[in-house]
């Protein structure tokens, strides 16, 4: 269940669709991934899939560091940021997908795409020490990516995601979250409290009346997350080999429930 203390600043709507977006995590959860015999013969299957767990579970945390911004607003704008990011990424793959499939992008092209956005590192040491690693995909080519997919998929696209959209684009909602994550300008006063006796700095800062200018953005974000992330793995249970994938055991999942419990009653 998402934090409580987000309700006195979000509609009685938003918070029931951010709320629900955390059961959509765990029926997408898959908690362990096994190659089977035949990967070298099914790369695209597995290395497709192994970046469909990797982003999800990327998401998934986004989301749930999202919902603990109560505790520094600053978080929920760093959290959207990134998960913005993700979602970008799995628009792009997504796209390239189709593209392939449909006879316009060939296999090579695609690895290199899957290869960069799994391995892809600009880090200096590691690239020292394995000099073949990829350059990663540029962030603005993933924000960019998330037109493209809509543009593509416009028709399934939902009524309120395109009234949204056209007023701003995601490119222009990401810069606004870019500018709040930095610190400038929005970056600084978004911590800081106005009034007549002074500025106010407090150790504490509470949650703006404004906060659907992160909450809209993110929240948008999260419903295009699960159409791109669905997209792709219905094409690639379709058309390639998958790896095996294992649900919790009951077992397991009791102890993540008892687990999450008792994280929120501490909390």
């Amino acid at each position: 269940m998402v934090n409580q203390n987000l309700k006195p600043v979000i509609s009685p709507k938003d918070f029931v669709e951010l709320n629900y977006y955390i059961t959509e995590y765990d029926k997408r959860h898959f908690y362990r991934l096994r190659p089977r015999q035949s990967y070298i013969n099914s790369m695209l299957g597995h290395h497709a899939t192994f970046f469909l767990m990797g982003i999800l579970q990327r998401s998934r945390f986004l989301y749930l560091g999202f919902t603990e911004c109560d505790v520094s607003p600053l978080l929920g704008f760093l959290a959207a940021r990134a998960h913005m990011e993700t979602t970008g990424a799995v628009c792009h793959v997504a796209t390239n997908l189709s593209k392939y499939y449909a006879n316009k992008l060939d296999l090579n092209k695609l690895q290199e795409i899957l290869d960069r956005s799994c391995l892809g590192s600009r880090y200096a040491p590691l690239k020292e020490k394995q000099p073949d690693t990829p350059e990663p995909i540029n962030c603005l080519t993933l924000i960019d990516a998330i037109d493209t997919f809509l543009k593509d998929m416009g028709k399934n696209s939902s009524d309120d995601i395109r009234t949204v959209l056209r007023n701003a684009p995601i490119r222009k909602q990401y810069d606004f979250l870019s500018e709040v994550c930095h610190p400038n300008s929005l970056g600084l006063v978004e911590n800081q409290q106005f009034g007549s006796s002074g500025i106010i700095f407090p150790r504490q800062p509470k949650l703006k009346k404004n906060f659907n200018s992160v909450l809209t953005p993110f929240l948008i974000s999260c419903k295009l997350f699960f159409v791109a992330y669905d997209y792709c793995f219905k094409k690639i249970k379709a058309k390639e080999e998958m790896p095996d994938l294992d649900k919790e055991s009951l077992v397991e999942n009791f102890k993540n429930s008892i687990w999450r419990f008792f994280n929120r009653s501490i909390a």
